[in-house]
């Protein structure tokens, strides 16, 4: 009978997922603001933008900007 490797339960692949997860996990600088995680809303005075990126993002959302994008569009941008 072959022996079939496993991927899985071999100590140097699970050493370089946790690497890839730290390094995947810092490529963004904490207070650093993503761009591309943003909410359109009708009004920065009227919205919450730290509930709706909380409710958004898939990262732990430190601070919030809304500010006025292209078009007149209103737009929360949600910060590490």
């Amino acid at each position: 009978m072959a022996k079939t490797a496993h991927l899985s339960s071999s100590p140097s692949f699970l050493i370089g997922f946790l690497l890839v997860l730290i390094v995947a996990n810092t490529v963004y600088v904490c207070g650093e603001c993503d761009r591309g995680n943003s909410v359109v809303v009708k009004s920065c005075a009227r919205s919450n933008c730290d509930s709706l990126c909380r409710f958004h993002s898939n990262f732990i959302v430190g601070h919030t900007e809304c500010s006025v994008g292209p078009f007149n569009t209103n737009v929360c941008f949600c910060c590490r």
